[in-house]
């Protein structure tokens, strides 16, 4: 994976707050999916990184920001991204993610682009049981470098990621 656990927990509001903004380990493997199905994909098309302005947020920290009472956030299934200040490649993210020819479209629940706000908010549905997708093994869901885990089956199609070779998998 191109991305950390703590991209998704980093919080000013929560560091000033003194909120520990902390995932449980469903949390942690909802985030993964999130990864693997989304974020992943598009960082491996655009072959940019992308910048995670909010990931998971833990109830107390979602209240404080006035956010949805139901958000995907406080599941770790939801994220507001942005490339700093390439709106080109927002734009660009957003064409690829709401694609009929995403690879996973079908576990996109939630996508908006806050144009104004130069970033795009993506989630997946809280119903899908992904975990039998996967077939995550139990136990420790992290590497050597604190990355969180891909799962094996991630599905790249060539003339997205812009490379002459394709990896295939069985999801759902």
């Amino acid at each position: 994976s191109h991305f950390t656990l703590s991209e998704f927990t980093r919080s000013d509001t929560a560091q000033k707050n003194g909120i520990e903004n902390m995932p449980s380990e469903a949390q942690i493997k909802n985030l993964e999916c999130l990864c693997a199905l989304i974020l992943d994909p598009l960082r491996e098309a655009i072959g940019h990184p992308i910048i995670i302005n909010s990931g998971y947020r833990c109830c107390r920290l979602n209240s404080i920001l006035c956010g949805a009472r139901n958000s995907a956030h406080i599941h770790g299934l939801a994220a507001d991204f942005t490339f700093g200040d390439n709106t080109y490649l927002l734009d660009w993210a957003w064409c690829l993610l709401k694609s009929v020819n995403h690879p996973y479209r079908q576990y996109i629940d939630q996508c908006i682009y806050y144009k104004d706000h130069r970033f795009i908010h993506v989630g997946l549905p809280k119903k899908v049981d992904l975990e039998i997708n996967f077939g995550w093994n139990e136990g420790r869901e992290w590497n050597s470098g604190g990355a969180l885990r891909t799962p094996p089956c991630l599905w790249v199609p060539a003339r997205l990621a812009g490379k002459g070779r394709q990896r295939s998998a069985k999801v759902g």
